[in-house]
């Protein structure tokens, strides 16, 4: 039996615990500190524009 693919994890969060999260950073595609990064990150995996 095949296993799904993993969901991709953008991650949002302070600078101040980057370590404490560096395991789930790892995995996630991107990592953003605002959510206006997360707007861009977004629109760059659906659109790839910039």
């Amino acid at each position: 039996m095949q296993r799904p693919a993993p969901t991709p994890l953008v991650t949002l969060h302070d600078p101040d615990i980057n370590h404490p999260l560096k395991e789930v950073d790892a995995a996630s595609l991107a990592t953003a500190e605002t959510p206006e990064q997360v707007v861009r990150i977004l629109k760059y995996v659906i659109d790839g524009e910039l």
